[in-house]
């Protein structure tokens, strides 16, 4: 169960550097600019158009959901997986929300990045609660 959870976390900061060394690298080199704009085109008429957003947006408030009610319920989610967890969750809904691809030039690889972390909080959420099934 442990080196699961270890993965997961790797998986989600690889997640969220991943999206931040493209965004520096797409407002500072211009190859990386024409890259992130074609793909932004691609995104848009693609997978990542309004109806997947909404879609996202309310999986990540299930997620954030379960994850508060397994630590209301069973208690058996740690405070530090809970803390980190419950601040992942809030930020990618506020990120998904707030941001689109006119006021962030890299959305559609922030939502990459938000699906990379949703992944990893389901496998961690399933954890957690297999675990907590087993504890009783």
């Amino acid at each position: 169960m442990k080196p699961i959870k270890i993965i997961s976390y790797i998986l989600e900061l690889l997640g969220i550097v991943a999206f931040f060394v493209v965004n520096y690298f797409a407002n500072s080199r211009m190859g990386m600019m024409r890259h992130v704009t074609y793909k932004n085109v691609w995104f848009s008429e693609g997978i990542f158009n309004n109806n997947n957003i909404v879609i996202l947006i309310v999986l990540l408030l299930i997620m954030l959901a379960l994850n508060i009610y397994l630590n209301y319920k069973n208690n058996s989610i740690k405070k530090f997986d809970f803390f980190i967890s419950s601040i992942l969750l809030i930020v990618s809904i506020f990120v998904t929300v707030y941001f689109n691809q006119q006021k962030l030039f890299t959305y559609y690889y922030a939502l990459i990045s938000i699906v990379v972390v949703l992944i990893s909080e389901t496998i961690k959420l399933v954890i957690n609660f297999k675990h907590s099934k087993i504890k009783k």
